[in-house]
């Protein structure tokens, strides 16, 4: 891996700063340290085992300007949008609650880069009881830098009790054409009492691969007593993508439902890394993922349950099927379970194949050429994780977003 003390100039930069609160410096500093003092993760790293992140240790980047975008459909007056820099100088009791909480929920090497430049990005609170019934859209975005660019937005998101919301998160990468760039958000996402929140994770459907961009993503969720958590993620697109989901059930009652879809063409490496923690009892959660992989791409699901000591009527279920075409096509699965209470239903699995050769020879047979039988195959293979989605809004909303097959749709 390159130096990371290629960063140092980065976290002295900001360091001088003198417009924060200095809380802001002394969280950015043991981050610093740490970091430098961790480095990149490797291939020895368990977490990121099928996942080689040389291409970005040996890139040179400069930090950029954060091009990030937060709106309502329709404004709201019960929810509130700053910009984060703001929201730690007003509301800064609200953002250190919130970043201690999300902190204990899950940390690796880029969370950690992300705690060393903590200031971009948006708080988005939800005042209690309110039922916004418009969507709120985040976008981060990097596009058409004059040189090699990264950046590490923050997002925080905080639901009051019996709150209820829709969030769509948008990332782009598409730099300058020769130039790299790395696009690494942090969203932390905290649900209080009774909370539901419905989250949609996507890259642009339209996004053509690029060979020079790297999308390392974690979203952090912690749910408080009977919270509710739908979230459905599909990526596609940049030559290196990893989209980190820690969720820890820390109220009893809470539950989170957990899709997934991806579709890799080219030289497309995605690694989904899935980790949910029951620290309470009657608590639920069940993931469903499925993918896509053909040309030289690769596609991991690497998915963790772990359920805590001394706990009562857990319910946790995971499962993970994933299609293959093509002899140089890879897919790596992952799925792990740690319990550590008697009083449980906890079950996984997973499954990895082709097609079978007498479902596209049906097709052929009907006028249909083979590269296309694939697609409408493997689009009806993924368009299952949609329909498992019950809550009918929540499944439209996902249709808008989900990435088609190979000819678009």
């Amino acid at each position: 891996m390159a130096p990371e003390s290629d960063f140092i100039t980065a976290f002295e930069s900001l360091n001088k700063t003198t417009n924060l609160p200095l809380w802001i410096a002394a969280h950015r500093l043991p981050a610093q340290k740490a970091f430098l003092a961790k480095g990149f993760p490797t291939l020895k790293d368990e977490e990121w085992k099928y996942t080689n992140l040389k291409d970005i240790g040996t890139s040179k980047f400069s930090l950029g300007n954060t091009q990030g975008n937060a709106h309502l459909d329709v404004s709201d007056p019960n929810i509130t949008i700053d910009p984060l820099e703001k929201a730690c100088l007003e509301k800064e009791t609200l953002v250190q609650f919130a970043i201690k909480l999300s902190s204990q929920v899950a940390q690796n090497a880029f969370s950690l880069l992300n705690d060393a430049l903590l200031g971009e990005g948006f708080l988005v609170h939800v005042k209690k009881g309110a039922k916004v019934g418009n969507t709120l859209h985040l976008t981060h975005k990097i596009a058409q830098a004059p040189q090699a660019s990264a950046i590490f937005p923050r997002n925080i998101v905080i639901l009051e009790e019996g709150t209820e919301l829709c969030l769509v998160e948008t990332e782009e990468c598409s730099p300058t054409e020769g130039e790299t760039a790395l696009l690494s958000p942090l969203t932390d996402i905290i649900l209080h009492e009774n909370a539901t929140l419905m989250y949609i994770k996507t890259f642009p459907s339209s996004q053509e691969s690029t060979t020079s961009s790297f999308v390392i993503s974690h979203t952090r969720c912690h749910l408080g007593k009977n919270a509710r958590l739908l979230g459905f993620v599909d990526r596609a697109g940049p030559k290196l993508s990893r989209e980190g989901l820690s969720v820890m059930l820390g109220g009893n009652g809470s539950e989170v439902r957990l899709w997934g879809l991806f579709h890799t063409r080219g030289n497309e490496h995605l690694d989904y890394n899935v980790n949910v923690e029951h620290a309470a009892s009657f608590t639920v959660s069940r993931q469903f993922f499925k993918g896509v992989a053909e040309d030289n791409s690769r596609g991991v699901f690497c998915g963790k349950i772990r359920v805590g000591h001394g706990l009562h009527k857990v319910d946790a279920r995971q499962l993970t099927k994933n299609l293959i075409l093509g002899p140089t096509a890879e897919i790596d699965a992952k799925p792990h379970l740690e319990i550590n209470s008697d009083d449980v239903k906890c079950t996984h699995g997973s499954a990895i194949g082709k097609l079978r050769d007498e479902e596209v020879f049906y097709l052929q047979t009907r006028g249909i050429g083979r590269q296309k039988a694939e697609s409408i195959l493997s689009k009806a293979f993924t368009r299952e994780v949609i329909l498992a989605i019950k809550e009918k809004r929540f499944q439209e909303n996902v249709r808008k977003h989900a990435r088609g097959g190979k000819d678009g749709s």
